[in-house]
């Protein structure tokens, strides 16, 4: 009898535990200042951008001068360019991202944007400008990558802004705990049996 209370008193306690919710995080690029010619990781908000191959450069995302800034990634300076996009080596979704400079179709160019792990989903840089919702394959996944795919007869770059993420948490400790706990007594009474 004592078993069983203590296993409805655990599974009671799994059920009102308080687990983390998921945390969105809009990576802005105004942070970092104007730079050219970069190679060294962008962190902001606890996103990692590295650069794989290639360089990044930070800009104004507009015409203006009103401190609002991109990241723009730079082709054929260091080979096809590659971004690897993570978050502290945990799960997370790709919300979205708003294009400033999009791939020029026109010379032949191209950039595509992969999930690693989930469902894993790709998608090929619009041509115009505005907002690129990213869907279902960017949903549970470990780091995004924007690859240039071809470079086109003209230099040429891929510029993008306010790439807004959801990390995903972490199982709460008082709920790990407590299946924990349900499994050692699931197990105990199972051999008492």
């Amino acid at each position: 009898m004592t078993t069983r209370f203590a296993s409805i008193l655990c599974a009671g306690a799994l059920a009102l535990a308080q687990s983390a919710s998921a945390v969105t995080v809009v990576v802005d690029y105004d942070g970092a200042g104007k730079k050219d010619f970069a190679t060294t990781p962008y962190y902001e908000k606890g996103v990692t951008t590295t650069v794989n191959t290639g360089h990044y450069d930070i800009y104004d995302n507009a015409t203006a001068d009103d401190g609002n800034l991109a990241f723009n990634i730079d082709d054929q300076q260091n080979g096809l360019a590659r971004v690897t996009i993570t978050v502290q080596g945990l799960q997370f979704n790709a919300v979205s991202l708003d294009v400033i400079n999009p791939a020029d179709a026109a010379t032949g160019e191209a950039y595509t944007i992969s999930a690693i792990g989930g469902p894993g989903g790709s998608t090929t840089v619009p041509a115009t400008t505005g907002p690129l919702v990213l869907g279902p394959g960017f949903q549970g996944i470990t780091a995004l990558v924007i690859q240039q795919a071809s470079a086109g007869s003209s230099p040429a770059a891929f510029t993008f802004d306010n790439l807004k993420i959801e990390s995903l948490p972490e199982p709460s400790p008082t709920g790990s705990l407590c299946a924990a706990a349900l499994a050692v007594f699931a197990l105990g009474r199972r051999r008492t049996r």
